[in-house]
């Protein structure tokens, strides 16, 4: 019996389904072995939400591994919120394609997870909804992270916000990216005027009170230099003519928006207060200056005084009494010769010591012979009467200094060799008088015990007052003083005057 033709058509049909049905099943294995170990959850949820199908990172995600995700409802997972929302993605997706949203989950042992889901819907072949195919990406951990982020960024702009230095974050092109309530309320111009750039009308001042050109701001500097910039003082006038007085400081920074942070601090109270002070100290130097030319002037009346009046009443007495000696009788200059010639000598150790008292209210030899040789002439005269070794050197400036400067200096140096007498224990003295920045340094140092001059200089200080008018004296001729002094290595008291201060 022969085999027909459609016998064999009919075995090679059969055999071809057979070969078909095991490359799809051999294609199904293969998908499925690849969703069962992707990291991603993946799953299929019928109309009602309930899983028909989830792989083992679904069920992972899901917290459900012992019992498996099949026949659960989304519901059992969320909140009444949190499941509507799904219903809704679910009613979109009946006439969307796909849809990505995320929501928030609880798993049987009570964590709450985060997650972001990639909803595809599937439809039959009569174009009904039959369910959807979902990618579950647990995104808890960068959830938690943006929080943190968040919060973290939430407590440092609460921290901008709350602080009263004027905070700024500018882009590449110094237009504000961010400003505080403090800097508005110090540069007196709003955080709408700041962003527009309507601050770049007004006219900024360096500390001298010239203009600032922008290449000298903080901002400029920082981001060009690519330094920080600290404490550029900068002066800002406002629309009505004052002037805002500020310290900047700006930090470069690399974030992609923000290339620089400026710090501003308000000092326009500070600069009144410095400013204020300055005209205080101005007039107490001048102040100074008229006390001691009134010192001087009364020095020089009492020195006129003694010469005019005592000085030639004991002169004139000196003579009388020499003429009454030549006049006695041998008996009469037997019995009060003697004394006559203690008188004599009483009259001219009193006017002795009336000459050093003209010397020391008026020195002669500082009008005649200029500062250095006044020095030694006192420095002599002070060792003799003190015990002390001093020693006087360097030279007259060229030309010579104002009279009222010489004068200045002469009674620094009267004060400063009383104190080392008085209080520093001290048995030698060097005074020097030299050239130093375009004019005269004068130096008396001590070999004495010394001091401590912040402990001594206050108000109650035992140098307190002595200290106080060197340095009056000193700043009155538009000198200083520098007092260089500690326990136990002696003082050194400088002074200098001239136009290189």
């Amino acid at each position: 019996m022969g085999v027909t033709t459609d016998a064999v058509h009919g075995t090679t049909l059969a055999v071809d389904i057979l070969d078909n049905a095991e490359a799809l099943r051999e294609s199904e294995a293969r998908y499925r072995a690849v969703i069962e170990n992707v990291g991603e959850g993946i799953g299929f949820v019928d109309p009602e939400e309930q899983f028909t199908f989830a792989n083992p990172a679904a069920e992972g995600i899901f917290g459900v591994l012992p019992t498996g995700l099949l026949g659960h409802s989304l519901r059992k997972f969320t909140t009444p919120e949190q499941f509507g929302v799904i219903r809704e993605q679910t009613r979109q997706r009946r006439l969307n394609e796909k849809s990505v949203y995320e929501i928030e989950i609880s798993r049987p042992d009570g964590e709450k997870r985060s997650l972001l889901i990639t909803a595809v819907p599937q439809f039959d072949s009569q174009g009904e909804f039959v369910g959807t195919f979902g990618v579950f990406r647990d995104i808890t951990e960068r959830k938690q992270a943006e929080e943190a982020l968040w919060e973290s960024e939430a407590k440092l702009r609460a921290v901008f916000e709350m602080l009263p230095v004027g905070v700024a974050i500018l882009d590449a092109e110094r237009k504000f990216s961010y400003m505080n309530p403090a800097l508005e309320s110090i540069v007196d111009m709003s955080g709408k005027s700041l962003f527009n750039g309507d601050h770049k009308s007004r006219t900024y001042l360096r500390p001298d009170g010239t203009p600032m050109p922008a290449e000298e701001f903080a901002s400029v500097r920082a981001l060009k230099e690519q330094r920080d910039v600290h404490n550029v003082e900068t002066g800002v006038v406002k629309e009505d003519g004052s002037v805002i007085w500020t310290s900047v400081s700006a930090v470069p920074v690399t974030f992609p928006d923000w290339k620089v942070v400026v710090v501003t601090t308000d000092i326009t109270q500070r600069k009144r207060a410095e400013e204020a002070l300055r005209q205080y100290a101005k007039q107490l130097r001048v102040l100074t200056a008229r006390l001691a030319n009134a010192e001087e002037g009364e020095r020089r009346r009492l020195a006129q005084e003694l010469h005019d009046r005592v000085g030639q009443n004991l002169t004139a007495l000196s003579i009388n009494l020499d003429i009454v000696r030549d006049l006695l009788s041998p008996e009469l200059a037997v019995r009060i010769g003697p004394r006559l010639e203690d008188l004599l000598e009483l009259v001219g150790e009193t006017m002795e010591h009336i000459r050093d008292v003209m010397a020391e209210l008026r020195p002669p030899v500082l009008d005649d012979y200029g500062l250095l040789a006044s020095l030694r002439w006192y420095g002599q005269r002070f060792a003799q009467r003190t015990g002390l070794a001093i020693a006087t050197q360097g030279a007259d400036p060229t030309p010579r200094l104002p009279l009222a400067t010489e004068i200045t200096l002469f009674r620094i140096a009267q004060e400063a060799l009383t104190n080392a007498a008085r209080h520093a224990q001290a048995h030698q003295v060097s005074v020097t008088l030299d050239a130093a920045a375009g004019g005269v340094r004068l130096t008396i140092a001590d070999d004495g015990i010394g001091f401590d001059p912040e402990l001594h200089t206050q108000p109650n200080g035992r140098h307190a007052w002595g200290l106080l008018t060197m340095s009056e004296r000193a700043e009155s001729t538009g000198g200083r003083l520098v007092m260089d002094a500690a326990p136990g290595r002696g003082t050194r008291v400088i002074v200098e005057v001239g136009s290189g201060l």
